[in-house]
């Protein structure tokens, strides 16, 4: 043997043996398994001890859409040029080209032939043999895989969000309404989309309520792209910029909403990119298109919600977020996301629902990314009253990243720290934060003294000074874990069983530990946290923290989002542990579905990846559960077609100078009343939803009369009998503000005996009700325009004028200007115009008249003059003016010229207002003018110039007088037709003691009551076209035509008194057409 061994063929031997064992080593290790040489990629640490075990495969930096991809596979130390490469994608493509193969080891994929996996997996799995073919090492070779995690396409998200007038509610069990705690959730939920943000990222906002409400820029264009967290400004600066200048409003348009959200994603290029809805609304829609029970047709209109199939690429995807206090909101929520491949969550207890609101916005988050990779870790939930908590969380490897989101009370104090292991993570930290949260980002790998990765046991701390409790949530991205968690339907009926299902799978692969598990915690309706807190017994088992009091002790033990916690306080049976079926698979049921409303299904899953470590993760669903008939069947025997009693015993209290508290005895309904609408002076103002029996109205003006009424509302939309109407008139808030001094007081067409003053007008913080003219110091007259005509002066004779302002309240303004004139000597030989009156106003026109001047030599013209300013010249005593603007004032005032070019003195001004677009007098609305001679209370005749001593009042008639009609054919619902409300336009002061009364929004079929008051003294009450018909006075004197003609009268007596009888009803029937009759 000792011969063999130091023969020459001996040492031949030892040589190949050798040179075999130095072969096998190097096979190992050609390809790099460094964590250095795979930047924006992970090495699992078990490639560091056994690089040729199985379990050793690499993940590569990702794929971006849009991008070219490559990658050049590292090696060691050996010369590339003595490698030949073999590259092969086992994984097979949906759409797309497999990576191509390369003999240099380079692994490309260019964005036009994108591969996108097959089977909704986001990575790519590519194995790479690698043989030397020259060198000195030829002959040796190398194997390894890979995993490419695949990003998912950009998303482009339509946020559809609710501002009805139930958004102006307080939450459910909370003390903020629903649009400031939807104003968060949405800040919360931008902030973590710009944490995933992609390029391509995209997101749109629409509101609804009665109608759309169009963004201000630049969401009003549509899309603006998403931003990353440190951009200035970021795309949440934007939305909540936006949101701030939003409130509640009126009804709900929910159909109006979706189709604008679906409008824009079909108006943004719809290629390659994920298309969102996000639905949030609090109400039930009430205002047409409404959506249909299938969820993608609608009522009035021929749109349909998606196009299907519902899982293309290019489909609209309806995810939804409903509050409510009945099953019908989140049963048609239901449909609509079910329809159109989304998830619905929904609430209706009267639990604290703040927190859960952005708990299902953070679900949404998840869902709507879902092979984006966020994941939810798990949930914590404490109180800092008594020290600092700690909470641990179980992260398994291959993740690209783990962020943390902290919900505290915006008066908190609250710190945050994050350990892995013994290392200290603060300086790694992307930190974003707001006046309520706290968002942690932390990006893997971390490059330290070694390369730091995702798995393992993370410490996040929370510290400092919080009076209420906070909300603690894990999220991370994984591309390679996937547990689809689903319930057998969305909806049901009470007794029917609910079935949960859930799968295991890593990497395409299901997983198959005895040790992996899946829970359900059921959450039934009526399930209140506080409620079960007080009920439920636990064992204390936290001894670092000793709490004073029992309730947060258990709190702060167990709310922790664990089996613990839920088995502690809720019965056995709501805790749904799901059997493993094997191959990845857990099932189980729950039968006790006694109760209506809505079922949370909170997935509880855990388990294990050999060499990538223990996991856990949580997913929530929701569940409708219907007493008969469920939206989505054919409709059954249960029709509601019976509306409520109508409310009771409507009163006022408390009323200010802005607010009104109203109350009112409740309705009762065959099934349920919804909600109380409530009315102001007939039109609808907003809503109160059941049991509430009670409303502060605010925003109401100051001394102004108002009337309400209520109506009841069940959930099939019955609407009752309206309620009593009651009436009540606002105080009246002090005014001591004066106006501002007239301005620019000036003086034209100075004559003998008069001279026409303009100014520019003041301004008050309620509204000028007449300027003063004063002369030589002493007021002279008043009037509510900014020109006046100034007569009866002397010639040859100097005068100083200024003007002052008045309010309603008789608040005086500073003085304007002071000018002096001096009138002209001349003598007058030629009178002025007299009693220039106003007639036929239109939007666009009018007719002018006046008594012809007296004197002069030879021809007499009129010069017309608008606004001060000449416009034409008149041989007759009335003028048709033309060309005017809708909705104007102007002044008008005539000057007498003889042929030898002598003047007269200025007429009387008269000041109008044009009609508005509204006030066309054709059709449905005319416009009455009435003629008055006012008396005082002795019985005499007031004369002119007391314009502002009169009033007008509008006396509405009656609710059940008001017309009604079907809103559609399918509705048995009568509802008011809206009617415009008379009110006096202006007055017009005629100068002979007369005025005429322009009163707009006049119906022709109807003679709409009014009072008119000469100060605090009724002048009239009554219809505006009189108490006695028009025709019938003409009756009558066909009446007596006809006596005359057919008999004759001996007496002669007889036949005076008849004609004289006759010539009185021709003089009355004159009055009552010219607006005399009712007034005299």
């Amino acid at each position: 043997m000792k011969k063999l061994l130091f023969s020459s063929r001996g040492l031949k031997i030892i040589f190949f043996l050798l040179l075999f064992i130095s072969t096998a080593s190097i096979h190992a290790q050609i390809i790099s398994r460094n964590p250095a040489d795979y930047p924006g990629g992970e090495v699992p640490p078990i490639c560091g001890t056994n690089p040729t075990d199985p379990a050793c495969i690499i993940i590569l930096p990702p794929s971006l859409p849009g991008e070219d991809y490559h990658f050049q596979i590292p090696l060691i130390s050996e010369p590339r040029s003595n490698c030949l490469f073999t590259i092969v994608q086992t994984t097979p493509c949906e759409s797309g080209s497999p990576v191509p193969n390369s003999t240099t080891g380079d692994i490309d994929m260019p964005a036009i032939s994108r591969c996108k996996p097959l089977g909704g997996n986001n990575f790519l799995e590519i194995e790479v043999n690698l043989n030397i073919i020259s060198g000195p090492n030829v002959g040796q070779s190398d194997v390894i895989k890979y995993r490419l995690p695949v990003l998912r396409d950009p998303i482009k998200v339509a946020l559809v969000l609710d501002i009805s007038g139930s958004m102006g509610w307080v939450i459910p069990g909370g003390t903020d309404i629903r649009w400031n705690v939807l104003k968060n959730a949405v800040e919360l939920f931008v902030e973590k989309l710009e944490i995933s943000q992609q390029e391509g990222d995209s997101i749109a906002l629409s509101y609804f309520t009665t109608n759309l409400v169009t963004p201000n820029p630049p969401l009003n264009i549509g899309f603006i792209d998403i931003t990353e967290v440190n951009a200035n400004p970021t795309t949440t600066d934007t939305i909540t910029k936006d949101m701030n200048s939003r409130g509640p409003l009126s009804a709900t348009a929910m159909g109006k909403g979706l189709l604008d959200g679906k409008n824009k994603l079909d108006n943004n290029d719809p290629i390659g990119a994920r298309k969102i809805v996000l639905l949030f609304t609090d109400g039930l829609q009430n205002v047409p298109p409404l959506v249909n029970i299938d969820g993608r047709t609608f009522t009035t209109v021929p749109d349909v919600l998606n196009d299907c199939p519902c899982s293309t690429l290019d489909s609209i995807y309806y995810y939804s977020i409903g509050l409510g206090s009945s099953t019908l909101v989140p049963a048609i929520l239901s449909q609509i996301s079910t329809a159109n491949g989304g998830v619905s969550l929904s609430i209706t207890t009267g639990a604290d629902t703040e927190p859960e609101i952005h708990n299902f916005f953070q679900n949404q988050f998840a869902n709507m990314l879902e092979g984006g990779s966020p994941q939810i870790v798990g949930r914590k939930i404490g109180n800092l009253s008594s020290g600092d908590l700690t909470y641990k969380f179980q992260i398994n490897n291959i993740v690209s990243r783990v962020f943390f989101e902290l919900i505290h009370d915006e008066n908190a104090n609250i710190d945050i720290s994050i350990k892995k292991g013994d290392l200290e993570l603060g300086d790694y930290l992307i930190e974003k934060s707001g006046d309520f949260y706290k968002l942690v980002n932390i990006e893997f790998p971390i490059q330290n003294d070694e390369v730091i990765y995702g798995g393992g046991e993370w410490e996040v701390t929370v510290s400092g000074s919080s009076a209420d409790q906070f909300y603690l949530t894990c999220f991370t991205d994984d591309h390679f874990l996937k547990y689809p968690s689903n319930l057998n339907s969305s909806m049901y009926k009470t007794g029917d069983t609910i079935k949960f299902n859930s799968d295991l799978i890593y990497a395409g692969a299901p997983l198959i530990s005895e040790n992996d598990s899946v829970s359900v915690v059921l959450i039934k309706p009526g399930d209140d946290i506080g409620h079960l807190l007080a009920i439920y017994e636990t064992q204390l088992t936290d001894t670092l923290i000793d709490y004073t009091d029992a309730a947060q002790n258990k709190l702060v033990t167990l709310l922790n989002n664990d089996e613990s916690f839920f088995s502690a306080l809720l019965p056995e049976e709501q805790i749904i542990k799901l059997e493993n079926k094997g191959n990845g698979n857990f099932s189980g049921i729950y039968t006790n579905t006694d109760l209506t409303g809505v079922y949370q299904a909170i997935f509880l899953i855990k388990g294990e990846v050999p060499s990538i470590g223990k996991f856990e993760r949580i997913k929530q669903l929701s569940a409708v559960m219907e007493f008969g008939l469920v939206i989505g069947e054919t409709p059954g025997s249960f029709i509601d077609n019976t509306p409520p009693t109508k409310p009771n015993s409507l009163t006022v209290s408390n009323i200010t100078q802005s607010t009104v508290d109203i109350n009112w005895i409740a309705s009762t309904d065959n099934v349920g009343v919804y909600e109380y609408k409530i009315y102001k002076n007939g039109d609808y103002l907003l809503s109160t939803q059941h049991p509430a029996i009670n409303s502060t109205i605010d925003n109401l003006n100051s001394n102004t009369r108002y009337t309400f009424l209520v109506k009841a509302v069940d959930a099939s939309g019955n609407v009752s009998v309206a309620s009593n109407e009651v009436s009540f008139t606002t105080l009246n808030i002090p005014d001591i503000e004066k106006p501002t001094a007239p301005s620019n007081l000036t003086a034209t067409n100075i004559a003998q005996t008069s001279v026409y003053l303009n100014w520019d007008i003041s301004t008050d913080n309620n509204s000028i009700v007449e300027y003063v003219i004063y002369k030589n110091e002493e007021p002279l007259a008043s009037t509510s325009g900014n020109a006046y005509s100034i007569t009866n002066l002397s010639a040859g004779t100097n005068y100083n004028f200024y003007i002052t302002a008045k309010d309603a309240a008789q608040n005086e303004s500073d003085q304007s200007n002071e000018i002096s004139i001096t009138t002209l000597d001349q003598p007058v030989d030629i009178t002025a115009p007299t009693k220039l009156t106003v007639k036929n106003i239109t939007q666009t026109g009018l007719n002018l008249s006046w008594n012809i001047s007296d004197g002069g030599n030879g021809e007499i013209k009129y010069n017309i003059y608008q606004d001060a300013s000449f416009i034409i010249n008149s041989s007759s005593a009335s003028y048709t003016v033309a060309n005017l603007k809708p909705s104007t004032k102007y002044t008008f005032h005539v000057i007498a010229e003889d042929a030898e070019g002598n003047i007269s003195d200025v007429s009387n001004t008269v000041e109008i207002s044009t009609l508005s677009e509204d006030e066309v007098s054709t059709g449905k609305y005319i416009t009455e003018i009435l003629k008055i001679r006012p008396k005082n209370k002795f019985g005499y005749y007031m004369g002119p110039g007391f314009i502002s001593k009169i009033k007008f009042k509008y006396l509405p008639k009656a609710p059940e007088e008001t017309l009604s009609h079907k809103t559609n054919l399918n509705e048995e619902q009568a509802v008011g037709e809206p009617v415009l409300e008379p009110y006096l336009k202006q007055i017009i002061d005629n100068l002979d003691g007369s005025y005429y009364l322009v009163i707009a929004n006049v119906t022709p079929k109807t003679n709409p009551g009014i009072i008119i008051s000469i100060g605090d003294e009724v002048y009239y009450e009554g219809p505006i076209k009189g108490e006695i018909s028009f025709w019938y006075y003409m009756f009558i004197i066909i009446i007596l035509v006809i006596i005359m003609l057919v008999r004759k009268y001996k007496s002669k007596t007889l036949k005076v008194l008849l004609w004289l009888l006759f010539f009185a009803l021709l003089v009355i029937l004159y009055l009552h057409k010219t607006g005399f009759l009712n007034f005299l």
